[in-house]
């Protein structure tokens, strides 16, 4: 694989949503990790993974999550792409947009429901994910060759 990008994620938590409120200062964007009940999956599964440019606090909490009956047991992993790590400034694409793609592609979340991603495109086939700290059921890695559309047609 020539080229590859790497782009590594620390994750931390799990956060409730009082927590994750307050994180609205300007390095709180990035990716975020929903665990919880599934009446089909079981408790305490991989429900959701998101992004958000704005803030943790705004896109978690105003999301529809807001209405769950189970509110006070979800937990929330945050993920802060490590923009000192890896060669982000060779990149074709934004890394968080990129990373939440292919880790939706590779992990599936029962409530993600866009899950069919166009992933032909360069920045996926040369990106490869790490991830750090406590990503809980995420893979290590992910790697965009492996994800990406280019095999999968």
């Amino acid at each position: 694989m020539n080229n590859v990008h790497e782009i590594h994620i620390n994750w931390d938590g799990p956060h409730c949503f009082q927590e994750v409120a307050d994180m609205g200062g300007s390095g709180d964007c990035g990716l975020y990790q929903l665990y919880g009940f599934h009446p089909i999956y079981g408790a305490d599964v991989l429900l959701y993974l998101g992004k958000t440019s704005v803030s943790f606090a705004h896109r978690v909490v105003e999301d529809r999550w807001a209405l769950s009956q189970d509110k006070k047991r979800l937990q929330v992993y945050v993920g802060r792409i490590d923009y000192e790590s890896g060669n982000l400034d060779q990149i074709v694409g934004d890394p968080v947009d990129i990373a939440e793609r292919l880790l939706i592609k590779a992990h599936l979340p029962v409530l993600n429901i866009t899950r069919n991603f166009d992933l032909s495109e360069q920045g996926f086939m040369q990106s490869h994910i790490f991830n750090w700290g406590t990503f809980r059921s995420l893979f290590p890695e992910v790697s965009g060759s492996r994800w990406s559309d280019r095999f999968w047609k």
